[in-house]
This record gives C-alpha cells, structure tokens and sequence, in this order.
C-alpha cells in the first residue's frame, strides 16, 4: 500500500539530517520529511505558530524521529512537553541519539519516549536501523488518529 505520510526529523547536526533523509529513501520510505533543528521550532510546528500555521504545507506527523542535544529546547523539554498535549501526545516519538547512558535513555522512557535508539556511525548501521524503525513503527504498528488530522498515513512501498 503507497500512502503519503510525514516524518518530523528533529536534529541540529546538517550531515545527520542528510544521512537519514538518503537512508530512508533507499530503503523504500516514502513519506514526506519535515526537518526541525530545535525545540522550539517542534513546539511551534506541533502547535501550527508562525511559519507552521498552514497544515497543507506542515502536516501534523506520523511520527517523530529526535534527537537529544538541541539548541533553545532539548530533546527531553519536548518530550515533557510534547506529552501534556492533549490530541498530538499520541504521535509515536523516537529519541534517535548519539548517548548511549543508561541515564538518558531512562530519562526519555520517563518522560513519554516510545523507542530509544542509537545513531550509528557507518552508513550500513544506519540503514539497518532505519530499515527496522520503519518496519516496526510504519508497516506493523497500529497509531491513533490524532486530534488535528493526518497523523496515520504513512506506509513503506
């Protein structure tokens, strides 16, 4: 089944955002990807403020793919935050992250994290992450309707 869909790539680093951009492609996902580099521009976004307003341009996602270490609002202020909305804090939220302590990994189960999942460094480990992520959340995994309207229309070709 080919439906269109919206991943929400949140990171700072530019060559992360490209590396995952061109893995999902190759691995098949098609979706269309909004790249956000801090969290406040997730907030805005998520709440549809200045730039964000116009939903045929900035769709409500399917899923959320962040890091941690952002500027102005981490990874963990959105997550905290993410989960006192009503209607939006269903949108299925992957920390993708170069930590690997068990501190933060805990700490972003705490505050609403559905999966936690470490960056690679070579190509071919992220691609096998990628491709597992995309098997998981967008070809198995049943997501709620969310309050505002698209955010369960993704699928991998």
């Amino acid at each position: 089944m080919h439906r269109q869909c919206t991943i929400l790539i949140v990171d700072d680093d530019e060559n992360d955002i490209f590396f995952v951009k061109r893995a999902f492609t190759e691995i098949n996902v098609h979706c269309t990807f909004q790249v956000l580099k801090n969290g406040q521009d997730v907030v805005d976004y998520l709440e549809g403020h200045g730039d964000y307003v116009d939903r045929s341009k900035h769709p409500l996602p399917m899923m959320i793919l962040m890091d941690l270490q952002m500027p102005i609002m981490d990874g963990f202020q959105v997550l905290a935050w993410l989960r006192t909305r009503p209607g939006i804090r269903v949108i299925p939220t992957i920390v993708f992250s170069s930590s690997d302590l068990p501190s933060d990994i805990t700490r972003a189960y705490e505050l609403g994290a559905n999966s936690f999942m470490t960056k690679s460094v070579t190509y071919d480990g992220l691609l096998l992450k990628l491709q597992t992520l995309s098997h998981y959340w967008l070809e198995h995994c049943k997501h709620p309707q969310v309050s505002e309207g698209e955010g369960s229309n993704c699928a991998v070709a």
